[in-house]
């Protein structure tokens, strides 16, 4: 005869503990949710592509013949049209995924459009922790990768670091300027 013990785990409990799914971000998905640092990283690389086409614009429309005035104006309107609507696209996406994570519709995005207001937005959304568990927008992402982290370190850094540098570098080369000219 075997006694029942009341301190004896369910036998539920014996079976398995619930897994929490997870899945594994890509770079440039506009759907799903990314955790605080992947926003960092995803941000600071879309701001980074996006310098990259501005750049490429900027070329294209610096070597366009200014001679021939006809349709010019036309090609290069379209052209920084579709450079805005990219802009606009590489600035919604990280944000959209991050409110996923906190359980927070994209309507929230709108507040990112707010001049004084942004900064404050951004700092919510690199600060504020996400969901735990799988929430109406999708299971929890992985945990980070070491390239995720590296670059989560690296690119902080090195905005710094360009910006100690022309802090220290601008007034120096005025410096030499006036020196040369007199």
């Amino acid at each position: 005869m075997q006694l029942e013990t009341p301190y004896k785990t369910p036998s539920a409990m014996d079976t398995a503990v619930e897994e929490i799914a997870t899945y594994s971000p890509k770079v440039f998905a506009s759907e799903g949710r990314i955790g605080r640092l992947r926003f960092l990283v995803y941000s600071m690389l879309y701001q980074f592509l996006l310098a990259l086409i501005f750049g490429i614009s900027a070329g294209i429309i610096s070597t366009i013949d200014k001679s021939s005035a006809g349709e010019m104006p036309i090609i290069i309107g379209a052209l920084i049209g579709l450079v805005v609507i990219v802009s606009i696209w590489v600035a919604l996406v990280p944000v959209k995924r991050r409110l996923h994570d906190m359980d927070c519709t994209a309507w929230w995005a709108i507040i990112y459009f707010i001049p004084l207001i942004q900064f404050v937005f951004y700092l919510v959304l690199l600060f504020a922790p996400g969901t735990a568990v799988s929430n109406r927008f999708g299971p929890k992402p992985d945990k980070n990768s070491i390239p995720i982290i590296v670059f989560g370190l690296i690119f902080p850094l090195l905005t710094v670091g360009i910006g100690v540098a022309a802090a220290l570098a601008i007034p120096a080369y005025n410096d030499y300027v006036q020196r040369v000219q007199l």
